[in-house]
């Protein structure tokens, strides 16, 4: 039988230096390289979507070539920042280790809402 992943909430630096509470796998979470800091129950929970797509890395097991994204907490996080950063991960339900690679950096996306401004009217002579 697997394992269930838990969840937890952290604490997200956004590129333009403001933060938000992003809820992601404990594991990764707790982790010094993942660059997340402690919850801050301030910051306005986010959960990505269309509007909101944090900054991540895409990383992947050589062996078999399967990939997985990994949220990163700050734009100086180790995983972030490191060229060929890689990870050991428990098997869950099973026994072992896999080694994952970063193989890509995906940016951060937000949807900043946007002020409709009205043409004027013509002026008529």
């Amino acid at each position: 039988m697997a394992e269930a992943v838990d969840f937890k909430w952290y604490r997200y630096e956004c590129d333009d230096g403001t933060f938000r509470a992003l809820k992601v796998d404990k594991t990764w979470g707790d982790d010094a390289d993942s660059g997340f800091e402690a919850f801050n129950a301030a910051d306005p929970a986010v959960t990505p979507g269309a509007s909101f797509k944090p900054r991540s890395i895409t990383m992947q097991d050589l062996v078999s070539g399967r990939t997985t994204r990994r949220y990163i907490g700050a734009p100086d996080a180790t995983a972030w920042t490191t060229s060929g950063f890689t990870q050991a991960v428990p098997v869950r339900g099973g026994a072992g280790t896999v080694t994952l690679t970063k193989i890509a950096n995906n940016g951060e996306r937000i949807r900043r809402p946007r002020t409709i401004v009205s043409k004027p009217e013509p002026i008529s002579a």
